[in-house]
């Protein structure tokens, strides 16, 4: 693996990037955002597709983060309960990940919820691309 070079006022340390994934029907764990360089998560946030038919953390998503492929650790919800279509929530996660971890969506037992999950991140100074 190559360290990466870069000056510290580089914009590839200045950048915040997003990435979308769509939610789907379904109350397993199915949708993953892996990290291949040493990024800081920012922010997470759910934009409603389908809404829900249940109240509380059925109808929502469990952030879990998931090192190297080995231990899973949850540390984050998004609640969006019944909000109509259109309807954003927003999470604040400060949390470091390394090059090979992942973050997990593990979906509550509402089955109707759809949404379009966007993750915030940061690549970090010290990062060493894989």
């Amino acid at each position: 693996m190559a360290k990466l070079v870069s000056r510290y006022d580089s914009s590839d340390f200045s950048t915040t990037r997003y990435q979308s994934i769509q939610g789907l029907a379904t109350t397993a764990e199915t949708q993953f955002f892996q990290f291949f360089t040493r990024a800081r998560l920012r922010g997470v946030h759910a934009l409603v597709q389908v809404a829900g038919t249940t109240t509380g953390g059925a109808a929502g998503y469990t952030l879990r983060h998931v090192a190297a492929g080995t231990a899973t650790t949850s540390f984050g919800q998004l609640t969006s309960g019944t909000n109509a279509a259109g309807n954003l929530q927003n999470g604040t996660f400060t949390r470091t990940f390394v090059s090979g971890d992942s973050i997990s969506f593990l979906k509550g037992a509402d089955a109707t919820l759809i949404a379009t999950l966007s993750v915030e991140w940061d690549m970090l100074p010290d990062a060493v691309i894989s």
